[in-house]
């Protein structure tokens, strides 16, 4: 159990360096662009999100079921083939049906302008899919250093991004800069990933078909569950867009950042150390009771939970306050209640969710 700590906190101080460095620059940022730009920005963050679901197929869940390196980096390439395949469709679709997808955009949202970023949509399904796909990977091989030090550069190098003088105070700047952060962190875990290029060397296409039939219950019943769970936190997003503003979007994506994000990626963390010790254990690799350790794993997230929801539910307005003024009015009464109510579910369900797979 001690390994498995050790490696939850190195994904974790991942997430949390990540955050803090991200929450840091999040007063600067909202200095440069106004609601209606963190608006449009979150709604494109919401519409990719649901498109990075079904760019992998839910296959990069199975990257660490596997007994052998073989079939595990057989799975892994398959994941990284539809990442492209589908990245290329989107961009298709975007360039040939631009008009037809702006009126869609239009009637869904009420939101006008938007259409025109839609050429950055293929990039960002095809970075982050592959940013999800290589973090499996080298969670298999125990490099949680390696995906830690890419969520640092992804958060750091995306804000830092977006506050370059030459982009333009408009939404442009914000996805831009999303987009190269996510290109970076690939980048910087390509380079855990090239340790393994020998065991590459014996990916076939008749194997992956294998691996495709073999895992095929991913993408048939675990994809609509894994979108379930990404389209649940974008409703408000969606509502808020269509009975309301983009600049009411902008207020809420804003609490929601500062106050959900953090422990969304602490539980994700501990999912992806749980997932790669519970295969482990399950595939006779690794000693250790499945039951003792879900029973441990599962008090502790209930731990980890609690004392963020109440000291937000305590003090979350007047912080919120002190860090980014009064003029966030909204973003203020936002981040209180219902944001803080939410907290403790956030690891619980990334725990839930890599039961599932197993």
């Amino acid at each position: 159990m001690s390994n498995f700590i050790g490696n939850v906190l190195k994904l974790v101080s991942g997430s949390v360096a990540a955050q803090i460095l991200g929450i840091l620059l999040v007063p600067i940022v909202t200095r440069i662009y106004s609601p209606d730009d963190m608006g449009v920005f979150q709604l494109f963050v919401a519409v990719s999100g649901i498109l990075v679901i079904f760019s992998t197929f839910s296959y990069q869940f199975a990257i660490m079921l596997p007994k052998s390196e073989e079939d595990s980096a057989n799975v892994f390439f398959l994941s990284s083939i539809l990442v492209t395949f589908i990245s290329i469709l989107i961009a298709v679709a975007v360039i040939i049906f631009p008009e037809d997808i702006e009126h869609i955009i239009e009637y869904i949202f009420h939101t006008k302008g938007s259409s025109k970023y839609l050429i950055y949509l293929p990039a960002i399904v095809f970075f982050n899919g592959l940013f999800f796909v290589q973090n499996y990977w080298l969670s298999r091989k125990l490099r949680f250093g390696v995906i830690a030090g890419s969520r640092v550069l992804n958060a750091l190098s995306a804000k830092v991004l977006q506050l370059i003088p030459f982009w333009t105070a408009s939404p442009l700047g914000l996805i831009v800069g999303y987009t190269l952060g996510y290109g970076l962190a690939d980048l910087s875990m390509l380079r855990g990933v090239k340790e393994d290029f020998k065991v590459f060397r014996k990916i076939s296409v008749k194997k992956m078909k294998e691996m495709a039939i073999e895992y095929k219950n991913f993408p048939l019943f675990s994809s609509w569950s894994t979108l379930a769970n990404t389209i649940s936190p974008q409703v408000p997003t969606f509502l808020l867009a269509y009975f309301y503003s983009t600049s009411v979007v902008g207020y809420f994506s804003l609490a929601n950042q500062v106050v959900n994000m953090p422990m969304g990626l602490v539980g994700t963390a501990i999912q992806q150390v749980f997932f790669q010790k519970i295969s482990e254990v399950k595939n006779g690799n690794s000693s250790g009771d499945m039951k003792a350790i879900v029973s441990e794993v599962y008090k502790k997230l209930i731990l980890i939970g609690i004392f963020p929801m109440i000291l937000l539910l305590i003090l979350g307005e007047e912080i919120f306050t002190f860090a980014f003024g009064k003029k966030l009015v909204c973003s203020r009464h936002l981040c209180k209640n219902p944001c803080a109510i939410h907290i403790p579910c956030f690891p619980c369900l990334a725990y839930f969710n890599s039961l599932q797979y197993i």
